[in-house]
């Protein structure tokens, strides 16, 4: 399994393996905490998305070596099933005045929603485009911010945004959504903040083979990062805890000890910092990016290299003060 780092800092004596992929492109299945659940594929061209029993395509995170996690949501019905979505609604109306695009899409206001605050940039999302009360176009954008399903477009406007980009960036609490047309000129300019993102929850209920959704909304969840919502684990090397657990609205946690912080993994719902004493060694398993692709290991001397799916080894590096 390989374990979804949050952050690496590379300090002391460390012995680096840098691997290659098998083939020119890595594709990993995973669940939303990027645990594996089917094996990686490799291949001179990028991997699609496969059907996995159990599970649902969610959306994709492409890295900047192009190789790609497809990341799935379970699909088995076993009782009720919540799925939630991060949805966020533009301030005001689209901020492009330009005469030539036409004027439904001017007075239009614009909500993006994605699996996760975090995904709201990236992975796919779905956009509604509302104007006078009405949906004009709803329809989803992929992790490149490519349109690749329409479910409703206003006549109108058709044809600017069948052939459409979309590109939503954050600075500080605010977002700010983007949409071109096939010759880059901007068509829809949307503002929106942190603080209107909502959790909206969708019910299914399986029954007899019937399924039936029920719809709310989370009111209480519009900030990104609720307070007392993030739990850090400080531990050494063999797991045990060197510090008390502790909880706070950011992601993560790096509190100042004697000891050395190596990095901080996701394992389940918590985050663990892992820190070493001064005397031992970190091994780390890192593609040609810097990227980890395998938990480090904090011991008193160097490990050998792993085998890791869909990797091959390209060489090691040390920093070895001794």
């Amino acid at each position: 399994m390989v374990i979804p780092f949050v952050n690496s800092k590379q300090s002391g004596d460390t012995m680096y393996y840098i691997y290659k992929p098998s083939g020119k492109f890595v594709a990993r299945f995973v669940d939303k905490d990027c645990v594996d659940i089917a094996d990686a594929v490799t291949g001179d061209t990028k991997p699609e998305h496969k059907d996995i029993k159990g599970y649902r395509f969610a959306y994709t995170v492409t890295f900047k070596s192009g190789s790609v996690n497809y990341a799935y949501e379970p699909s088995s019905l076993t009782g009720d099933t919540v799925i939630k979505t991060n949805t966020a609604d533009s301030k005001d109306t689209n901020k492009v005045t330009d005469t030539n695009v036409p004027a439904v899409l001017r007075s239009s206001r614009l909500s993006v929603s994605a699996v996760a605050p975090s995904t709201l940039t990236t992975g796919d999302r779905r956009v509604v485009i509302t104007s006078g009360g009405k949906t004009v176009f709803s329809g989803t954008y992929d992790n490149q911010g490519k349109l690749t399903k329409i479910d409703v477009v206003d006549d109108s406007i058709k044809s600017l945004l069948e052939t459409s980009t979309l590109n939503v960036t954050q600075s500080g609490d605010n977002y700010t959504a983007v949409i071109k047309d096939k010759n880059g000129s901007v068509i829809g300019d949307y503002a929106f903040s942190v603080s209107s993102v909502r959790t909206d929850s969708t019910t299914t209920t399986a029954s007899n083979n019937v399924t039936t959704t029920k719809a709310s909304t989370d009111t209480t969840s519009a900030q990104v990062n609720p307070v007392n919502t993030v739990v850090t684990q400080f531990v050494d090397g063999k797991g045990r805890t060197i510090l008390k657990d502790r909880r706070s609205a950011s992601l993560l946690l790096i509190l100042r000890l004697t000891a050395i912080h190596v990095e901080t993994y996701k394992d389940g719902d918590v985050f663990k910092a892992l820190y070493r004493k001064d005397n031992e060694k970190v091994t780390m398993y890192q593609d040609e990016y810097g990227v980890p692709i395998k938990r480090s290991d904090v011991s008193s001397g160097f490990k050998t290299s792993a085998k890791i799916d869909g990797y091959r080894l390209k060489e090691s590096v040390t920093n070895d003060k001794n």
